[in-house]
């Protein structure tokens, strides 16, 4: 395990980020996924990396550098903590260090250019979606950067898009475009319809147990809320064609 110990403006310029590149640095904001707030990762066509965040009122954008054009995956784990797959195969865990506020990365391993899809579903907790169709869990019990496969079931459709809400439910969108909440029962998950009509979905992420956000192919960003048992979409608006990732 490699630990990035510098600034990232300095990271940046030893190459590790891209050459000639710079990551300023944003403090965490007082709350964090899986409450009231809302907050998601977009890593645009451009190479940079913006994390939106909406306590009240609208979504505000916090830029957080240039120099993720490698990133093929990424995931939010947390408003101060990401994981990133990059276009090498590596996996990386990126955190903002509450000692100066400061985005800093470290190396996980290699050996992850199977994985089709990733997902947070809590601070050091995420899924992961492979090209066999397994579905993993990934957690670092200790916060240290190091993983450990903690569940894993086969079967799943490798196309899909997946956003984590919480240790207990994701959405699945299928390749048929079928949208369906898996919710955690037990001794294993169990999958609730949510409809059809989903094919329009490009992008996908979760943002709190009750809330996900997508990008459709027309450029729009739908944030949807659970309204009891079923879903209620809220447009957002367009421009979000530069969205290349969502997380």
């Amino acid at each position: 395990m490699r630990l990035l110990t510098a600034l990232l403006t300095l990271v940046a310029a030893l190459g590790l980020l891209g050459p000639g590149t710079a990551a300023s640095a944003h403090p965490a904001p007082t709350y964090s996924v899986g409450n009231s707030a809302t907050s998601f990762y977009v890593v645009r066509t451009n190479g940079e990396l913006v994390r939106w965040d909406k306590f009240t009122g609208s979504y505000q954008p916090h830029l957080i550098g240039p120099g993720w054009g490698n990133t093929r995956l990424i995931a939010g784990l947390s408003t101060s903590q990401l994981v990133q797959v990059r276009t090498d195969g590596t996996l990386w865990d990126w955190k903002i260090d509450p000692a100066d506020g400061v985005w800093k990365g470290y190396l996980v391993g290699g050996g992850w250019g199977t994985v089709r899809q990733i997902t947070g579903l809590a601070p050091n907790l995420f899924q992961a979606l492979t090209d066999g169709g397994q579905r993993q869990e990934w957690y670092s019990p200790s916060g240290n950067h190091t993983y450990y496969n903690s569940a894993q079931t086969s079967g799943w459709d490798k196309y899909s898009l997946v956003a984590g809400l919480s240790t207990v439910y994701f959405i699945e969108i299928n390749s048929g475009g079928t949208a369906k909440q898996h919710g955690y029962t037990g001794p294993g998950w169990t999958a609730t319809t949510i409809g059809g009509g989903w094919g329009n979905v490009r992008l996908i992420t979760g943002a709190n147990n009750d809330r996900f956000l997508v990008v459709r192919t027309d450029g729009v960003l739908v944030e949807w809320n659970r309204s009891g048992t079923s879903w209620a979409a809220t447009p957002i608006g367009g421009g979000w064609t530069d969205a290349a990732l969502l997380g």
